[in-house]
């Protein structure tokens, strides 16, 4: 698993990569994007399975957040999201569907 924090560095958020997991945490916004986003893609096209995204830690996520779970959505052949934080709670209880976000920013 690699980790921001493992590199030495102590940003406000970030993503954790697993095998078949991802970890998000603390405020997930365009600067975790643009960090995560080779990664992230690395991950998805390694990806053998479905993903599970733990939720748990995010304190904020703005629409770069957004997009990464999209992408996950539309490049997993299954993506479950466990944990949900409260920040996040909101969107899920209102139906939003990853997979079609991801239509719609492709």
């Amino acid at each position: 698993m690699t980790s921001d924090r493992a590199r030495g560095s102590d940003p406000a958020g970030g993503v954790d990569f697993g095998d078949g997991a991802w970890s998000m945490w603390g405020e997930i916004d365009q600067s975790v994007f643009d960090r995560v986003e080779a990664e992230a893609s690395a991950h998805l096209d390694a990806l053998d399975g479905p993903l599970q995204i733990d939720t748990s830690r995010v304190s904020f996520m703005n629409v770069a957040g957004v997009r990464l779970l999209a992408r996950a959505a539309a490049a997993a052949p299954a993506v479950t999201m466990t944990s949900v934080s409260l920040p996040l709670g909101d969107m899920v209880q209102l139906g939003w569907r990853p997979e079609l976000a991801a239509e719609r920013l492709s």
